[in-house]
């Protein structure tokens, strides 16, 4: 009975114990470095320090020759006893492990082939969605939805880095963890208390407060005192619990109160029996960031939720709030800090691979800065993966179909000029082409075309076609009207993406491109017989990193 009664025992031991190998080992440097390899199933590691799990998450273990390195960061554990567990025999994996004082492929950073130049990314791993922007202190924050530990989607915790400008980052320390294993850290925003509604500060430093959805509690929020830096966790979380992720929170001044706009979504089931669910905004309100109050509901939009105020046409007399979701949908209408009233019909202000926007909050100037995830802008063979797009500011302008939502960059791009390349009045033709002889995979150009026959023009950029349909008025499928008979292109090359801006943010589109080295050209063309179409202006900046 005994030798059956422990039998029984050991079938219901956890898989992880019975078939886990181990490696122990003293930490004598800063970072373990752990081999990757993507063709590989995925498999539960963790990593122990004494007998206190202190990391837990998925990770595709090489067996041999390894895609690429990430870091585990152990600088608070020197002298420490470490055990790291694979889920599956692995012996080889555990092996290949090693300890360094910088990250594996430190000598490359920021210069492999396929690093983006002047978009940001992370030193290692996957990145989506932008979370927490604000401004404090001097610093514009940027956390991500980030897996440190694969190429792929998986294991989200909060990346972090900071810039002075918008375009120089400086990646920092996780910000946020996984609560525990397969609890992940969803999106969020994060927002400035600067009256310490919050009680989270007990000096007069203005806690820096992040809301963000605990994938197996609901929506949480922590706070920071260090100027977001490390995060100290509300006792009594979740502060929201629903079916719905994503929260966006600001303060509303007129009424003296916080916001939270919430994707949520309920199950349903149609007159056939089909199931599917309905998608809404919710709006909740707070005094205290703690104790939430539900308000209102906005259906029909789905995930990454934003609701802001903009001046039209730069008149702060005259203004109207947006309310968006991931995909670039918008209402334009009225806010009164409990219920957003659409005034307009849906709009969509971008297309392609632009997903999950969100805006800064805080900002020292008062413009409204977006950042956008570069949805499925990969960088294949690389040890990291996704790209933020260059941040745009948002502006309301009367166009004549109405008022409408323009992105443009932040002029912080001028600052990464360096030679620029220039023509004007030039006439192209079906039979006469602009071939500028600029090779570049990294660039910024600002062109403005004469729009006055049905012919076609364009550009071709490293085997990349930006084409106007003059007759159809379309670029690239994209509704794009004349204004006062021109058409103004502004577009952003980076080496795995190319942004296209035209009329000033009237059509915004994102697209994937990876140059081939050895054909990189610009040109500039039209199908156009007699008369030709006039290129007014062309200008082709050559571009500094980022990083440098």
């Amino acid at each position: 009975m005994n030798n059956l009664r422990n039998f029984g025992f050991f079938l219901l031991l956890p898989l992880f114990t019975l078939y886990a190998q181990n490696r122990e080992f003293k930490v004598e440097k800063r970072f373990i470095n752990l081999p990757v390899q993507n063709q590989l199933n995925t498999q539960h590691l963790q990593v122990l320090v004494g007998d206190t799990i202190y990391r837990e998450f998925d990770i595709q273990l090489a067996e041999s020759d390894p895609d690429f390195w990430v870091p585990l960061d152990m600088k608070d554990y020197q002298g420490k006893s470490v055990t790291i567990k694979a889920e599956k025999p692995s012996k080889k994996g555990l092996d290949l492990i090693y300890q360094s004082e910088q990250i594996a492929g430190y000598d490359s950073l920021y210069t492999e082939r396929l690093r983006p130049q002047i978009h940001f990314t992370s030193q290692r791993g996957w990145i989506n969605d932008p979370n927490g922007l604000v401004y404090n202190n001097g610093e514009y924050h940027l956390y991500y939805q980030h897996n440190p530990f694969g190429w792929s989607w998986g294991n989200m915790h909060w990346g972090n880095a900071v810039s002075k400008d918008l375009v120089h980052w400086k990646e920092l320390p996780t910000a946020l963890y996984p609560p525990t294993y397969q609890d992940m850290a969803f999106s969020g925003s994060a927002v400035i208390d600067t009256q310490n509604t919050s009680g989270f500060s007990s000096n007069d430093t203005p806690p820096l407060v992040v809301a963000f959805t605990s994938t197996g509690r609901g929506e949480c929020i922590v706070y920071s005192l260090d100027n977001g830096r490390t995060f100290k966790e509300y006792a009594n979380n979740p502060v929201l619990k629903h079916q719905g992720r994503d929260p966006k929170i600001f303060w509303y001044a007129p009424d003296k109160h916080w916001v939270m706009v919430v994707y949520n979504e309920l199950p349903t089931t149609d007159k056939e029996g089909k199931e599917s669910h309905i998608k809404s905004f919710q709006i909740h309100t707070s005094i205290d960031l703690k104790n939430w109050e539900y308000q209102s509901e906005i259906l029909d939009f789905y995930e990454c939720p934003e609701l802001f105020e903009l001046p039209i046409d730069d008149n702060p007399k005259n203004s109207k709030w947006v309310m968006y979701g991931a995909d670039g949908q918008y209402f334009i209408g009225d806010f009164n800090g409990k219920i957003f009233t659409p005034q307009t019909p849906k709009y969509q202000y971008k297309t392609g691979n632009a997903y999950a926007s969100q805006t800064y909050n805080n900002t020292p100037d008062g413009k409204r800065i977006q950042m956008s995830w570069g949805n499925g802008i990969e960088s294949k063979g690389m040890p990291f993966n996704q790209l933020m797009l260059f941040p745009t500011e948002l502006k309301l302008r009367t166009t004549d179909e109405g008022v409408r939502m323009f992105p443009k960059p932040i002029d912080a791009i001028n600052a990464l000029h360096k030679d620029k390349h220039m023509w004007e009045n030039v006439i192209l033709s079906n039979n006469k082409p602009l071939s500028t002889n600029v090779a570049l995979d990294v660039m910024h150009l600002i062109a403005e075309f004469n729009v006055d026959s049905n012919a076609n023009f364009g550009m071709d950029i490293n085997g990349f076609n930006i084409d106007y349909n003059a007759k159809e008025q379309k670029l690239n499928d994209v509704e794009v009207k004349p204004i006062n008979g021109k058409l103004k292109l502004e577009i952003i090359v980076d080496r795995t993406s190319i942004e296209i801006f035209a009329n000033d943010g009237r059509a915004y589109i994102v697209k994937p491109h990876i140059a081939k080295t050895n054909n990189l050209h610009v040109n500039a063309y039209s199908n156009a017989k007699e008369e030709g179409t006039r290129l007014n202006k062309f200008a082709i900046y050559e571009m500094k990193s980022i990083w440098e």
